[in-house]
């Protein structure tokens, strides 16, 4: 527990200072020719002194089946298809992947900080001061 005035423990605990949050939304829609899976991902770092995000993604990910019935043939195709794409269990994965890979994709590499300062700031990196 924490003493009184400390703030909160999660706060003190943390060496980086910021927390990432996340917000999906989407899911299935199913007609008799046509279904589709969709997804959309936003993420955000935040900077707990201040709660101003830091970083920001989203992206929209979304996998169909089905079609436009033309003919008693190309509806009974198109219904199979849509029946495929919407009970496939791993197609929902596959789509949160992609979200999510699409979302994160404008991250920063932070795990090389001179690589990092070079790329972004007008500041030389150490290594390569005489």
């Amino acid at each position: 527990m924490d003493a009184p005035g400390t703030g909160c423990a999660w706060r003190r605990r943390s060496a980086a200072g910021s927390a990432a949050v996340s917000r999906l939304r989407g899911g299935r829609a199913w007609g008799l020719v046509w279904s589709e899976t969709r997804i959309a991902v936003e993420v955000a770092i935040l900077a707990f002194a201040d709660g101003r995000p830091r970083w920001r993604g989203a992206a929209v990910a979304r996998r169909g089946g089905g079609g436009l019935p033309l003919s008693p043939v190309s509806a009974l195709l198109a219904t199979g298809l849509a029946a495929q794409a919407v009970l496939d269990d791993g197609v929902l994965p596959s789509v949160l992947d992609d979200a999510l890979r699409a979302a994160l994709a404008g991250l920063p590499d932070l795990r090389d900080p001179q690589a990092f300062a070079s790329r972004n700031s007008s500041v030389s990196p150490l290594s390569s001061r005489k």
